[in-house]
């Protein structure tokens, strides 16, 4: 107990040199420090105590935040507490500020040790509580690392701010963090429970690539994250959950308000970035942070803001996200459903404000009018920036909105000449990204898991290509890539010259050919050395789940009906889109069976799969070809079968479909069944070296991302000997 006491003190004197002042344990009234907030609560709002009543405004202030819950409360913290004061026979509504956020020293900023908290028959003394003006934020467990034989003697403090949680409730209406102090110092979210629950979510803070929780508890730092990276929302449970900043979307936003304020204030003529995070690292978070951030800070100058994105089912995912965030200064978010009320948004920009969730694909040159918008005060966020930023589309948007600032997200940026999404979004040679959150990183923190890889070994049929048809395949890739996947597909493309056209049908044919799919199942389906199918033991005893990449959507349909001979109909499904047109048997087949089990509408059909496969037992498998790859967030998902020839931004984009954490999932598995093992490492080599510059770094960035069992690893490493030769 003395080591932890010792340890405790010492941690105070730096929140002392950071700001804090210390003050023995006092009487609370409500959680509340009284004199502290009666105090500032007048120095803060002199207005109003100079026309009413003191005890009044006192009373009802302190009634509000006694009565209401933990949502209204952090508004209150936020923007303020609204109450009724009377004024001439009626009652006027005033506002109240409860901590000043442009002077952040300016505030009470006390720290106690051991301050008793009582509600019922619980009474908890946290090891240390902040208190800003009065109202407790922030409650600090810690552990000994010196006392405790485990690694995470942070969990044992993360454990006892859950329990305090449930026993002591309404004190978490107020404190908005829980850090747990040992080895390590992770922040969490906190809020009233009724029930102890796991801490299963928590961050580590490293403003500058190391941990530093005291970064974090600097006062305007940790004001600054109060009011603008912290949220409640709602679960697709319709739970309530609270949202926290990581540390990178923290340093996202920073470095893309301080790019917008500098162009806004006729500081500087940079108005564009791209932020390059890693899948999986919360991207579209991050853009909703910095979104909020820009329609608060510059409200008074009528922001609008434009979420772009390049897919009905990302457009389904952004309205989720921003529906679903328990904020009333988030101004209106709408839609924009159609070509005409884009162009009705484009005749009013001069008056719109609020959010906007908008498709590139509206941005039709041939069917609006165009005329150049003349505001800056208009924040495009583009999503998968390397998809859509290279033609018509894009130039429209651009040339309409010519003043506004554009700002690119991407996991997986492409840059080949022809498109190029470092010179639609960075300002070259000198900044290559505005932020940057690569693979070791994620993985090093948690956000994502690493990747084992596998090949399919030969069977009785062969199944993997040859090493010309794959050479055939990424020459005509880098030539022309859309050209190459709709021959793929099985769809015309005239663009691409004959001898190619005539290799790469001929690769697509073994790829679809109904006896190399039947027999890719049997390998699914082979018993192991354990006793378990080979896809019982990937799943860890379908623990997890699985997703098959087939190569077209005739391929999908065959790989459906051979699924179905050996593990049965509900065992697997398919998600794709479907052709109009009866173009295909099989394809046809799988559509009709599709409409008569799911739904009629096969866009909805599709979406009731999804949600099927994430909440129950069966699908244990999905096969797609396209849908699905980009932007499906799914932690069940461990193994994917990679049975799709895919190169670059697309490859990496897939594979990371498995990286999402899990409890109990170590690794996620990719199985090939093409023969792509010696070509990933070309282009995470290029990414890694675009992401640190160093071809050390660039090696470690590959190792750590993928490991291979048995001889593969070895052939993997030496691959690696190619990065400086290519």
């Amino acid at each position: 107990m003395q080591l932890e006491k010792t340890y405790l003190e010492d941690f105070s004197k730096k929140l002392e040199a950071i700001g804090w002042n210390q003050r023995n344990p006092t009487k609370l009234e409500g959680f509340i420090i009284m004199e502290e907030f009666r105090k500032k609560l007048k120095e803060l709002n002199p207005d109003v105590f100079g026309k009413f009543d003191e005890d009044e405004i006192i009373s009802k202030t302190f009634d509000y935040l006694q009565t209401f819950d933990e949502v209204a409360i952090l508004e209150a913290i936020k923007y303020g507490v609204t109450i009724l004061m009377k004024e001439r026979n009626s009652n006027v509504p005033v506002t109240l500020q409860l901590i000043d956020y442009k002077n952040p020293n300016s505030n009470s900023l006390i720290y106690i040790q051991e301050q008793e908290f009582s509600q019922g028959m619980f009474t908890d003394r946290p090891d240390i509580s902040l208190f800003v003006n009065g109202i407790p934020l922030v409650i600090i467990e810690g552990k000994n690392p010196l006392k405790f034989s485990t690694e995470t003697t942070y969990y044992e403090g993360l454990k006892q701010i859950r329990r305090y949680q449930k026993e002591i409730s309404n004190l978490f209406r107020f404190v908005q963090f829980g850090i747990g102090f040992g080895n390590r110092r992770p922040y969490m979210a906190t809020f009233p429970c009724e029930k102890i629950i796991p801490p299963s979510h928590y961050s580590f803070w490293k403003p500058k690539g190391k941990e530093d929780i005291l970064d974090f508890l600097e006062p305007s730092n940790l004001l600054d994250f109060v009011h603008f990276f912290n949220f409640f929302a709602r679960d697709q449970k319709g739970n309530r959950i609270k949202i926290l900043a990581r540390y990178m979307q923290h340093s996202a936003t920073l470095k893309a308000m301080d790019r917008i304020r500098n162009y806004l204030e006729n500081q500087s003529n940079k108005k564009n970035g791209l932020v390059w995070h890693w899948q999986g690292s919360g991207k579209t978070f991050t853009m909703f942070f910095i979104a909020n951030r820009f329609v608060h800070e510059f409200s008074k100058r009528t922001p609008l803001v434009f979420m772009t994105i390049d897919r009905l089912e990302l457009q389904k995912q952004f309205e989720d996200v921003l529906r679903s965030v328990e904020n009333r200064r988030l101004g209106s978010v709408k839609t924009i459903e159609n070509i005409g009320e884009l162009q009705k948004t484009i005749d009013t920009a001069d008056k719109e404000w609020g959010m906007r969730i908008v498709t590139m694909q509206k941005f039709r040159p041939t069917e609006l009018k165009l005329k150049e918008v003349d505001r800056k005060e208009v924040l495009f966020l583009v999503d998968e920036a390397h998809r859509s930023q290279y033609g018509d589309l894009a130039s429209t948007m651009r040339n309409v909105f010519n003043k506004g600032m554009f700002f690119g997200f991407t996991g997986t940026p492409v840059f080949r000449n022809e498109r190029n999404t470092f010179n639609e979004f960075s300002y070259l040679p000198e900044e290559i990204f505005l932020d940057v959150y690569f693979i070791s990183r994620s993985q090093e923190d948690g956000f994502t898991i690493p990747l084992t890889y596998r090949q399919v070994e030969d069977t009785k049929v062969n199944i993997i290509l040859g090493e010309d048809e794959i050479k055939t395949i990424i020459e005509g890739f880098e030539d022309n890539p859309d050209g190459v996947e709709k021959l793929l597909s099985g769809d015309l493309a005239r663009d691409v010259n004959h001898k190619l056209r005539k290799k790469i049908n001929q690769t697509r044919v073994f790829l679809e050919s109904e006896k190399r799919i039947a027999e890719m199942v049997k390998y699914l389906a082979k018993t192991t050395n354990s006793g378990k199918t080979r896809l019982e033991e990937d799943t860890e005893n379908f623990r997890f789940k699985a997703m098959i990449v087939a190569t077209n959507r005739k391929a999908c349909a065959i790989y459906k009906q051979e699924m179905d001979k050996v593990f049965g109909p509900d065992f697997s499904q398919v998600v794709m889109s479907y052709p109009r047109d009866k173009d295909n048997d099989l394809i046809h087949s799988e559509k009709c069976r599709v409409m008569k089990e799911w739904d009629k509408d096969t866009g909805d059909a599709n979406k009731k799969i999804v949600e099927t496969f994430l909440k129950r037992e069966n699908p244990k498998v999905l096969i797609v070809t396209d849908m699905l790859l980009t932007g499906f967030d799914a932690p069940i998902l461990k193994v994917m079968y990679l049975d799709k020839p895919m190169f670059y931004h697309k490859l990496l984009q897939a594979v990371a479909r498995v990286n999402r954490p899990h409890e109990g999932k170590g690794r996620g598995l990719i199985v090939d069944s093409v023969g792509l093992l010696q070509h990933i490492h070309k282009t995470l080599g290029t990414y890694g070296y675009l992401a640190d510059g160093q071809d050390e770094k660039v090696k470690k960035e590959l190792e750590g991302l993928l490991s291979s069992s048995g001889d593969e690893l070895k052939k993997f490493k030496d691959n690696l000997i190619l990065l400086k030769e290519n």
